[in-house]
C-alpha cells in the first residue's frame, strides 16, 4: 500500500505524535510529543501542528501547514502521499488519513483520536437538494481499507476509533429469524447494490419506487446476511457508490439528496464498513500465521 514511499530525510523523527480528527471529542494538546490538528481547529501551542487542506486555507497548495519543523518539507510530503493514494480509491484523499500514513513512516508512536474515518451522511432537514455534504467528496469506505491493512499490520499506530463494533446484534437475531418465520427470499445485498444507478437525476417512477424499495430492504437486513455474502471484491465494487468527488461542480448522485433513502445510508455503509473490518482482521491474522511458521522444505 504505502511501503514504496520514503519521505525524503530532514534530519528529524518524531518520538510520539497525536493526530485529533475533526469528530467530537477533546481537543487538549497531548502530554508527550507534538499533537496535529486539523483545519479550523487551531490551537496556538508549541507542541501543535495544524494542517489544512488547500481549498480549506484558500491556497493554491495541496496542504497547508503552520508551527511544523519544516513546513515546506510536510506540505511536499503529504502531497506525495496523497498522490499515491489517490489511484487506491479513485478520488483525492482526505487529509486525515494522509497525514496519518504520514506519520506512520515518521514516528515511533502515534495515537489517533476523534476520526473513524466513516463520516455521517445524514442530511439536515434545511439542506435544499442541490447542496451536497462535505463528507461525499471523499471515498470513506476506501479510505477505510487503506487504514484497515496499515493499522493491523503496523505496531507503531494507536487508532481504536478506526474499528466498529456490531451493529445491534440482537436486533439483527431477531429480524433475521423474522425473515426466516415469515419464509422471505433474502437476496444477496451486493447484487441489490449493483441494480441502483449512479445517475444524477432521480430514475422515472416506477424504477423509482424499485430503487427506493430496494434501499429500504438493504437497510433492515441483518449484519449475518450481509457477512455471508462479503468479499474483498464484493465490497470494493460498490464502494464509490457513497461518494461523489466532483460534488462541487456536478449534481450528487439522486440518493445522496433524497430524503426518503436518506435514513437507509448510514446503515448501509456501516454494514458494508464492518463486513469490510473483520475480512481485513481475518486476512491479516492469516499472513501473520503464515509469517510465523517455520520454514521447511517438506510440502504440507
Amino acid at each position: 500500500m504505502t511501503a514504496s514511499f520514503a519521505p525524503s530525510t530532514t534530519g528529524f523523527t518524531f518520538e510520539h505524535i497525536t493526530i485529533i480528527g475533526n469528530a467530537q471529542g477533546d481537543v487538549t494538546p497531548a502530554a508527550q510529543g507534538y499533537t496535529i490538528t486539523f483545519n479550523g481547529t487551531y490551537i496556538d501551542h508549541p507542541k501543535v501542528i495544524n494542517i489544512c487542506n488547500g481549498p480549506y486555507a484558500k491556497s493554491d497548495k495541496s496542504f497547508v501547514v503552520t508551527n511544523s519543523p519544516d513546513n515546506t518539507w510536510f506540505e511536499n510530503q503529504l502531497e506525495e502521499v496523497a498522490k499515491q493514494i489517490e489511484p487506491q480509491i479513485g478520488c483525492w484523499p482526505s487529509t486525515g488519513l494522509v497525514t496519518v500514513i504520514l506519520m506512520s513512516l515518521l514516528s515511533k508512536h502515534v495515537d489517533v483520536q476523534c476520526m473513524a474515518l466513516l463520516p455521517s451522511l445524514t442530511r439536515q432537514t434545511d439542506m435544499q437538494p442541490s447542496q451536497h455534504l462535505l463528507c461525499v467528496v471523499h471515498n470513506w469506505l476506501g479510505e477505510r481499507r487503506i487504514a484497515l491493512g496499515l493499522a493491523l499490520t503496523q505496531d507503531n499506530i494507536h487508532w481504536p476509533e478506526l474499528y466498529l463494533s456490531p451493529h445491534m446484534i440482537a436486533e439483527d437475531e431477531q429480524r433475521t429469524q423474522a425473515m426466516a418465520d415469515a419464509n422471505m427470499e433474502i437476496a444477496d445485498p451486493f447484487e441489490l447494490l449493483h441494480k441502483i444507478t449512479r445517475k444524477s437525476e432521480a430514475p422515472a417512477a416506477m424504477m423509482y419506487t424499485f430503487q427506493t424499495s430496494i434501499f429500504k430492504q438493504l437497510a433492515n437486513l441483518s449484519s449475518h446476511i450481509w457477512l455471508t455474502a462479503a468479499s474483498t471484491k464484493s465490497i470494493k465494487q460498490v464502494e464509490t457508490m457513497f461518494a461523489h468527488p466532483q460534488a462541487e461542480t456536478q449534481a450528487s448522485p439522486w440518493y445522496l439528496t433524497d430524503p426518503r433513502i436518506n435514513s437507509c445510508l448510514d446503515p448501509i455503509r456501516h454494514h458494508l464498513a464492518y463486513c469490510q473490518q473483520l475480512i481485513a482482521i481475518a486476512s491479516a491474522q492469516t499472513n501473520s500465521q503464515s509469517h510465523s511458521r517455520p520454514h521447511t522444505n517438506k510440502p504440507e
